[in-house]
């Protein structure tokens, strides 16, 4: 562009030329317009301030205006397939700007007083990049790479009208396919021999049976996490009570470290589980939705592949009213008569005379519920076309593709958490009694740490309070314990419906390690479950286990939870 304007200041009608050119130039159908955010300039009269579309011989400019002079955002295209879309100064190409030869080669940069000045890069028409750098006057002064992103190969208009292209081409390749498809399926083996409207019925409604229940592979329900064994674990001879207790804890860490894992592996795969559920199940909605219109698709693909014989007869004029009439019969449908009217001489006496040489091509037209009837006869009679439409209700319907299906069960979203019987358990298999002293002799009481002598007393089982040994921390609940919590549960219990006898339910109540009651179940009901279930809520409605006597819950009980018997008071 540049090179022809040098050359055009060269004569001696410069300026009136160089303004005719520069409007020529601002005359690319960018969608400028559509981008600017100015108003539309008048129709006639002076332009500024606002976009609009003006063209000048063979090229035409469109975008924004400032002082009657393109000047703004705009787009030019030249007779020659050239075209610019960018920024304009004055007539003249300022900022940053494409310029596209009509042979798909491109420069994408900046620009100043026509020529290209600034950043920029060359491509050729396929996206390969040819050059890019530093331009100034025209020229490539410096040459180095330019991202690409700041100057890309198609523009935001041309990316979208990229992918439209595309994405009708899908749709006409992925049409083909259907028809293709189709039409293998309607004349395939047995179906070949049936008649047409069998045929096309069989295979709409095996298509809308599967169209209705899309594949659900990849739906299936995501099973629980296997979670790792409860430790077991013995303090070995040569172990202290303190290394014995690091030992433990670190494997408890170990242990609550991998159910922690596990659990958000299982809640992610869930989570995308259930998202995929909520997709599929949109989707069948859409399709239970678009039944009707989807089935007169496929009634008409099917039809426009058979592509039914017409059979044409009783070809009549009423020379009164100069309306023809020529009935038509397609196998399978009752026989028509259409009318045709308005038609010239020469289609009417080439109908009569000749009425074998008719050439026909039927409409069909299909109805909500699938009933296919003819809509109309198109016919060429002597080298003239004409439309012929029959009485309203001249001939009954056939119904084709009635879909009868059994309701199908969609899948369903489940929750993402998934609660083991002790999501971070402390357990330990096999405690020893005692924390064991190496000696080289028989050891003997004597020979034991003072402390170690104090967890064979066998008055409290429980231990003291500060108690802090493996045999105290695997104690067995006290005497009392029971009857602790039998109190707690009956004080929660609700239950006022007259009973004979006594029942009584023996329940299982769980807990997490801080004590707070995580479930509960009957073990062995009393037979009367009104009373059963009124003792559940109970236990519910406490909320938290008692500790015992010693300042803190049995262990025992938080491995294994605590099976109490409650009564009818």
């Amino acid at each position: 562009l540049h090179v022809q304007a040098d050359a055009l200041r060269g004569g001696h009608k410069v300026s009136l030329v160089l303004r005719l050119i520069r409007l020529l130039l601002l005359a690319l159908p960018l969608a400028a317009g559509a981008q600017s955010q100015l108003p539309p300039c008048p129709g006639s009269g002076y332009k500024h301030n606002c976009f609009s579309s003006v063209a000048l011989g063979s090229a035409k400019y469109e975008g924004e205006f400032q002082n009657d002079t393109p000047h703004g955002r705009g787009s030019i295209v030249f007779a020659n397939g050239d075209k610019y879309v960018g920024g304009f100064k004055n007539y003249k190409f300022d900022g940053q700007g494409t310029f596209t030869f009509a042979a798909g080669d491109k420069h994408v940069g900046e620009w100043r007083d026509d020529k290209r000045h600034g950043q920029g890069i060359e491509y050729r028409a396929d996206g390969t990049v040819i050059r890019t750098g530093q331009w100034s006057d025209g020229n490539l002064a410096q040459s180095f790479t330019v991202d690409g992103s700041r100057f890309p190969f198609l523009t935001v208009v041309e990316r979208a009208e990229l992918d439209a292209r595309q994405r009708v081409q899908r749709e006409v390749q992925a049409r083909a396919e259907e028809v293709k498809t189709f039409s293998s399926r309607l004349n395939s083996g047995a179906l070949k021999t049936l008649p047409w409207k069998e045929r096309l019925d069989l295979i709409v409604q095996s298509d809308l049976r599967d169209w209705l229940t899309p594949d659900a592979k990849g739906l299936e329900e995501i099973p629980p996490p296997i979670y790792p064994a409860d430790l077991s674990l013995k303090q070995e001879v040569w172990e202290t009570n303190k290394e014995f207790e690091e030992r433990l804890a670190s494997a408890r860490a170990e242990r609550d470290r991998t159910i922690d894992r596990l659990q958000a592996q299982y809640r992610a795969r869930v989570e995308e589980r259930n998202r995929r559920v909520s997709e599929y199940n949109k989707l069948r909605q859409d399709r239970e939705a678009r039944l009707v219109e989807r089935r007169r698709e496929l009634i008409l693909l099917g039809i426009g592949v058979i592509r039914p014989e017409v059979t044409l007869s009783d070809v009549a004029l009423n020379q009164q009213t100069g309306a023809l009439t020529i009935a038509g019969e397609v196998e399978g449908l009752e026989k028509q008569v259409f009318s045709f009217t308005g038609t010239t001489q020469a289609f009417r006496r080439a109908a009569l005379t000749e009425p074998r040489a008719i050439k026909v091509n039927a409409e069909f037209q299909v109805s909500d519920s699938g009933e296919v009837s003819l809509a109309a006869l198109n016919v060429e009679a002597g080298g003239v076309s004409a439309r012929g439409l029959p009485p309203t209700g001249s001939a009954a319907p056939v119904q084709l593709a009635t879909v009868t299906m059994a309701p199908t069960a969609a899948p369903t979203a489940a929750p993402t958490a998934v609660s083991p019987p002790d999501p971070t358990p402390d357990p330990i298999a096999d405690p020893i009694a005692d924390p064991i002293v190496a000696s080289t002799t028989d050891p003997s009481p004597d020979a034991r740490p003072p402390a170690a002598a104090a967890n064979t007393n066998t008055a409290n089982p429980t231990g003291p309070a500060d108690a802090k040994g493996a045999a105290d921390r695997f104690a067995a609940p006290s005497a009392t314990y029971a009857g602790k919590i039998v109190k707690l549960i009956r004080d929660n219990t609700v239950f006022n419906e007259p009973m004979p006898g006594r029942p009584t339910v023996v329940v299982l109540v769980q807990t997490s390690r801080d004590g707070r009651i995580t479930g509960s179940r009957v073990t062995t009901p009393s037979g009367k479950p009104a009373f059963d279930e009124a003792v559940l809520r109970g236990i519910q409605k406490m909320g938290v286990i008692p500790r015992d006597i010693d300042g803190r819950v049995p262990e025992v009980v938080l491995r294994n939870g605590i099976e109490i018997r409650v009564s009818l008071r």
